[in-house]
């Protein structure tokens, strides 16, 4: 793994990415793990506000299933790059804390489907929080 972050002087604004590369003796045993990963992410903190841009990009991965007859069968997930975002607001108000996060997942909506099954879909969250003292 190696990382890089950058902030600047008033850590308004921040930068960081990653890269990891696994070598697997066993690719049977690390099912659906990608070989290659890429993670950039900035933060933008101004006064109540912070918003999160990210981007992940992960190489192919396989996963074994059996059929019907009890053969194996080797499928094979396509790399995939998704782009998220995150815009959070924190309030305080004499002795409450409260936050509202909206978010939003694979905003490219670059879905996968394996035998039947949906991977990678786009989601959208809204988050509530409250907190006394």
């Amino acid at each position: 793994d190696s990382n890089l972050s950058f902030s600047s002087k008033t850590k308004w604004f921040n930068f960081s990415s990653s890269y990891a590369y696994y070598l697997f003796s066993d690719p049977m045993a690390f099912q659906l793990q990608p070989d290659k990963m890429v993670r950039n992410k900035i933060t933008l903190k101004i006064r109540w506000f912070q918003l999160d841009l990210i981007q992940r990009s992960e190489s192919a991965r396989q996963i074994t299933s059996i059929n019907s007859t009890g053969t194996f069968l080797d499928n094979r997930l396509d790399a995939i790059q998704t782009y998220d975002a995150n815009l959070s607001l924190k309030l305080k108000f004499r002795e409450y804390k409260g936050t509202i996060s909206i978010s939003g997942k694979n905003l490219n909506n670059e879905s996968q489907v394996l035998n039947g099954i949906s991977l990678f879909d786009q989601r959208y969250n809204l988050n509530l929080g409250l907190s006394w003292k």
